[in-house]
């Protein structure tokens, strides 16, 4: 399957690029939160589970809370 690109509707199917996407997701959380208050794991252990997630092959991930923008921008490293 193609890796990147926009993923987008097509009728009541999801594709990407030529290819159809599709999702394999889990809920995340709940953590303990971290030093700042935030809810959610340091960036060490953040890496390391988004990579076991993609050896998995999830591609979608539902948090219980708001990420901060932090963890937004590890996550968008390894969408």
């Amino acid at each position: 399957m193609e890796r990147g690109g926009r993923i987008v509707a097509q009728g009541k199917h999801l594709r990407r690029g030529s290819e159809p996407f599709r999702v394999h997701g889990v809920t995340y959380g709940s953590f303990r939160r971290r030093a700042d208050g935030a809810p959610f794991p340091e960036s060490d252990t953040l890496v390391r589970e988004f990579e076991a997630f993609r050896a998995c092959g999830i591609n979608a991930g539902r948090p219980y809370d708001l990420p901060p923008p932090d963890r937004l921008a590890i996550a968008a490293v390894h969408s």
